[in-house]
This record gives C-alpha cells, sequence and structure tokens, in this order.
C-alpha cells in the first residue's frame, strides 16, 4: 500500500467517526452535531487534496449549489447582516448530504450510523419519560394576585425546582427542603416556567411569605412536569421535528423488517412508541398530524393489501390526538383565536407586501427580527414575540427572494423525486436497507408538509436530519442499485 492510500484509508476512517459523533449528538446538541460536521467537511477536503479522491456523481447538487449561492447573494445583500450570516451557516448544513455520498461505502457502515443515531435517541426518550414520570420539581398550582409570593414574581403553575439549594424534585424531597431551610428567613428558588421552559435560578422570597401561602386553604403543590417535551433542544418545535425524522425512520424499518426479522420487530415497535410519546409530549399539532399522515403513508407504500386498515389506524390516532390536544392546550387541531395562530396568520397577511417590494434577493435572512417593528408588522405590534413567518415557504420568499424560493423547490422536489423512483428498486431489497428507505422517504414528505405551516428549514436540529438521511438515501442506491446482495 503507497503513502497516499495509508493517507487515503485513515482519512476515511476519521470521516467515518466524524459521521458517527454525528448520529450520537444530532438528538441532543446541534452545536456539538455541527462541529462533528465541520471537522468531516475539512477531512474530505484533505481527501481531495492529499489523497487525490475523485468526486463521485452526486444527486441534486445543482438546485442545491444554486439555492446556496442565490442564499449568500441575499444574505451579503441583507439589511441585517449580523443576523443574516449565521442563518446562512445553518444553511450550510445541505453539504452534509454530499458529504455522506462522498465518503461512506458500505452497508455496514449505514446500520453502524442509523444504530448509533436511534440508540442516543432512546436516551433523550428516556429523559423525557423521566421528566414527565418522575418530574422536574414541585409545582404550585394556584399563586394568588393577593399573595406576596405574586407579588415577589410567583405565579400559579410555577415549578420549583429548589429552595436554598435542597433539591424539590418530587413532593417528598419538597417537603424535606421545608424542613431543612425552616429557620431561614430569606429562600432562594430556583424556578422553572413557561413553555419552553424558562429558568429562574435565583428568585428570592421570604420564608414567612413562603409559610403564609401553604398555610391558605386551597392551598395545592403537585409533581411538576414540563409544559411541553422539548429534550435537550432549546424549544419544543425543533426536539418535535426531530422526532418526527426518527418515528418515521423506525416505522419504516419496523414494517419492513416484521415478517423477515423478527427479532427486531419488538424492539423496534418499543423504539418507536416511544418516539411517538415523546412527540406527544411537544403537543405540537402539525409534527403530531404529520406523524400519523407519514405512517399511513408508508403503510400505503409497503403494505398495499391492508389500505384500508392503514385508514383506519389514521382515524383512531386523530381521535387520540385530538383528545390529547384538547386535554393539554384546551383547544382542537384548528383555533383560530389562540395567539400562536393568530401570531402567524397576522405575519402571512404581511408576507406578500414585503415580497412585493423585494421580490428579487429579499430582505436577508432573519432581518425581520431586527427590522419588522419599522417595517410595520401587525404580529409584531400587537404581541411582544419577535419571530419568523412560521413556513419555510414564505420565509423564505421574504428573506431570500423569490428566485432563491424557486430553487428550494426545485431542490426538494427533484429530492422527492428521486425518492419516489428509488422506492421501486428498494422494494427488491433485504429488510435493513429497504426499511431505512422507506421510513426517509416518508420523513422527507412529512418535512415538505410540515414546512407549509412550519419554519422547518429554519429549525437546524432539524435540517441536519434531513440531509444526514438524503445523503444515506443516495448512498443505499449507489450501493444497491436494482440487484442487491444476497444479504442485508
Amino acid at each position: 500500500m503507497s503513502v497516499r492510500q495509508k493517507i487515503a484509508s485513515g482519512l476515511d476512517r476519521i470521516a467515518f467517526i466524524c459521521f458517527c459523533l454525528i448520529a450520537i449528538f444530532a438528538p441532543h446538541s446541534i452545536e456539538w452535531a455541527f462541529l462533528a460536521f465541520q471537522a468531516a467537511f475539512l477531512v474530505w477536503f484533505l481527501k481531495l487534496l492529499v489523497a487525490a479522491r475523485r468526486f463521485q456523481p452526486q444527486p441534486l447538487l445543482a438546485p442545491a449549489l444554486l439555492f446556496l449561492a442565490l442564499a449568500t447573494i441575499a444574505t451579503s445583500l441583507s439589511y441585517a447582516p449580523t443576523l443574516s450570516w449565521p442563518r446562512l451557516r445553518w444553511f450550510a448544513l445541505l453539504f452534509l448530504a454530499v458529504l455522506v455520498t462522498q465518503n461512506l461505502s458500505s452497508l455496514k457502515q449505514i446500520r453502524i450510523l442509523i444504530f448509533l443515531l436511534l440508540a442516543s435517541a432512546m436516551f433523550s426518550v428516556a429523559r423525557t419519560g423521566w421528566q414527565y414520570g418522575h418530574g422536574i420539581g414541585t409545582e404550585l398550582v394556584t399563586v394568588s394576585p393577593e399573595t406576596n409570593l405574586f407579588q415577589r414574581g410567583l405565579r400559579s403553575g410555577d415549578i420549583v425546582q429548589a429552595i436554598n439549594g435542597h433539591a424539590t424534585r418530587t413532593p417528598a424531597q419538597w417537603s424535606e427542603a421545608l424542613q431543612a431551610t425552616r429557620a431561614d428567613k430569606t429562600l432562594t428558588l430556583r424556578v422553572a416556567r413557561n413553555a419552553p421552559l424558562e429558568i429562574y435560578p435565583s428568585m428570592q422570597v421570604t420564608n414567612a411569605d413562603l409559610q403564609q401561602w401553604l398555610n391558605q386553604p386551597g392551598v395545592v403543590v403537585k409533581r411538576g412536569r414540563p409544559p411541553r417535551a422539548q429534550g435537550h433542544f432549546y424549544h419544543y418545535i425543533p426536539y418535535a421535528g426531530m422526532l418526527l425524522q426518527l418515528g418515521l425512520l423506525v416505522f419504516g424499518l419496523l414494517l419492513s423488517g416484521w415478517q423477515e426479522h423478527k427479532a427486531m420487530r419488538w424492539m423496534l415497535a418499543a423504539a418507536f412508541l416511544g418516539l411517538a410519546a415523546a412527540l406527544v409530549a411537544t403537543v405540537t399539532r402539525t409534527y403530531m398530524a404529520t406523524l400519523l399522515l407519514g405512517c399511513v403513508f408508508l403503510l400505503w407504500l409497503a403494505h398495499k393489501k391492508i389500505r384500508t386498515l392503514a385508514w383506519v389506524a389514521l382515524a383512531l390516532g386523530f381521535i387520540v390526538a385530538t383528545l390529547w390536544i384538547q386535554k393539554e392546550r384546551k383547544m382542537g387541531w384548528v383555533a383560530l383565536g389562540d395567539a400562536g395562530s393568530e401570531y402567524r396568520w397576522l405575519m402571512w397577511k404581511d408576507a406578500p407586501r414585503l415580497i412585493a417590494q423585494h421580490p428579487v434577493f429579499g430582505v436577508g435572512p432573519d432581518s425581520v427580527l431586527m427590522y419588522g417593528e419599522q417595517w410595520g408588522l401587525a404580529a409584531y405590534k400587537k404581541f411582544p414575540l419577535r419571530s419568523h413567518f412560521h413556513s419555510t415557504f414564505i420565509e423564505l420568499a421574504v428573506d431570500c427572494g423569490l428566485p432563491c424560493l424557486a430553487a428550494w423547490v426545485w431542490l426538494m422536489t427533484a429530492y422527492l423525486l428521486f425518492l419516489a423512483r428509488g422506492w421501486k428498486r428498494a422494494q427488491n431489497w433485504p429488510w435493513f436497507p429497504r426499511g431505512a428507505f422507506l421510513g426517509i422517504f416518508g420523513g422527507a414528505i412529512a418535512f415538505m408538509m410540515s414546512s407549509v405551516i412550519h419554519y422547518a428549514q429554519g429549525d437546524a436540529e432539524v435540517m441536519i436530519l434531513i440531509w444526514f438521511f438524503a445523503g444515506i438515501a443516495i448512498v443505499l442506491t449507489r450501493i444497491l442499485g436494482s440487484d442487491p446482495p444476497a444479504v442485508a
């Protein structure tokens, strides 16, 4: 083996380690996953220079490069470049599909990556289950405005996690903490509030005020649980989007291996139920609906004989989800009176005006966060929240212009057509690659559906999986084609 071949072999191993780190970190921390992505890009660049590796034919490359080029121009012309350039950094995750395609070469590598990704996600699911089962603190059910606690900043539904450093994660610990601090005049509370969770690490009250509140008739404390699950992420929306992609991947594997690999059947079923339960705990209507629709779509593709059963399952799932949403959010699937829905509608109403004023390169990614009030956005006038347009298509048109939106639509349409053509061949593959391809296909469909009313393309936690899976799908078609090996 020549020196150049040894270097190439070593760089191949390092690149694969980077992909393993992406799979491990993606369900927990986008920052660490992005660092692994950057390392993989550097290794691949060195391979091209030092090892003289050829660039393999890459599907979707033309629309991807066009999209990134137009987004870069929009960023360079942005009204708020300090906000736009960090956003472009996340857009660059698109290159992950290229890196995976250029560096993976075996089914064994793909199996390892999917195993690591799902195993890591199960830790997140287990943590979410622990938060809801064990609790994250002691909830103060009602704090009336007449109490001193209210005047000092506490509110109904606040979850106290510690008193003067004594944990209050359960009602038993709450009682122990009260006993341990009974002689302290001032209490420093660690309080969790709202969804997404906001942590107030040092809210101070007097012991006398707390005791006065506790002695009031009808005062109740209970085990506190997160209002909406968010894992290790900053918000429940990207967490739900991540769970959606992984849930459909597992469901695809479950459908594919149900008959052919019975030993894995119950493990995959348990993994799917865990991911689905965590997604339901986010109480995110769009992603719950797209999980149901995605599962029906996969059943429709994989088992033509039970399509009626798929529709029955969809109806039952819809009924259960409706009851859960009504219980947790006191609303139905569509709630025009909901503040979030009203905010979205007001942003959509203002979007055509901004698009007409800046049709070619837009206002620049995320510039609306800085100049929304100056541009007269009704949502910014009515609500204190400064956010985006809650739709990938509208957001790209406003931020980057209509040509960039057209490039994005071209890219995603080409990707869906690639998956549709690939599925015709994948039906003859062994169960694992067939199931992975099926789950990726369902995830791509669900992503496009959710993008209509969510800025899903702006959630890096979701996009890193979309492009990771796109690369895996391309590698699978390259390895297996229409003549798969005998063993998966």
